[in-house]
């Protein structure tokens, strides 16, 4: 299963679309890691993450680099669900 969170200081009833890169418009990216014994957060240094509008969904895309210097990168395309916490 494949989670991917945005934290928006506002209701919105879409995505928005672009490109956001950490430090800027960005204000973190992490990857949860799980293993039989837990799991570990992974948290970005640096990166960029796009996202654009498709007929089904989306596509969105992650690269980066982690704190200890580990390359990230994720990749989704399709339906999104939106969820207000």
């Amino acid at each position: 299963m494949f989670y991917f969170d945005v934290y928006l200081d506002e209701a919105v009833l879409e995505i928005p679309t672009g490109r956001f890169e950490l430090g800027n418009e960005l204000d973190m990216a992490a990857f949860t890691l799980y293993t039989d014994d837990g799991y570990e957060d992974l948290i970005a240094a640096s990166g960029v993450l796009e996202v654009n509008s498709l007929r089904n969904g989306y596509s969105i895309t992650f690269n980066g680099t982690a704190e200890d210097g580990t390359p990230m990168s994720a990749f989704w395309s399709g339906p999104v669900e939106l969820r207000s916490m």
